[in-house]
């Protein structure tokens, strides 16, 4: 009688540590967070060799011909869910942060980003020698030094 409760706990102790998994995979989109890549048209390989101001126009121009506004809890979805449903200021930095990584491995001149955290809101800078610009879910504006 007693093996069979404990084969009967066990059993659900797996379902419930099952069910959990399938949750955190369907709201995460994936177990190691951000905005996951899957085989989709990256545009980084349209904005390779641009300097600053032109490459966060090029990567804007990319983000605003799909930006959809969708508020999500988690900001952790993947690049296809993006495209389909949209997401808030948190995703499109994290997708931002994405893009400007592919396009520093396709490249020899290097970005540096980092991403902002305010209370409600976030978003990226991106910036080298040139000077910085802030790429903001569809807007961007960027600030060159003088030389």
């Amino acid at each position: 009688m007693k093996n069979k409760t404990n084969v009967i706990l066990l059993s659900i102790f797996i379902i419930i540590a099952l069910i959990t998994l399938a949750r955190v995979l369907l709201i995460t989109g994936n177990i190691n967070g951000l905005i996951t890549r899957e085989k989709l048209i990256n545009p980084a390989d349209e904005c390779v060799g641009y300097n600053l101001q032109m490459t966060a126009y090029c990567l804007n121009n990319h983000v605003k011909s799909i930006y959809k506004y969708k508020y999500s809890y988690w900001g952790i979805i993947t690049e296809k869910e993006l495209l389909r449903e949209g997401g808030d200021c948190k995703t499109y930095s994290n997708y931002y942060t994405l893009l400007i990584k592919d396009l520093n491995n396709k490249q020899q001149e290097k970005f540096k980003s980092w991403n902002v955290v305010l209370d409600t809101h976030r978003f990226i800078v991106v910036s080298n020698n040139e000077g910085y610009c802030v790429l903001d879910q569809d807007y961007y504006q960027c600030f060159i030094f003088e030389q």
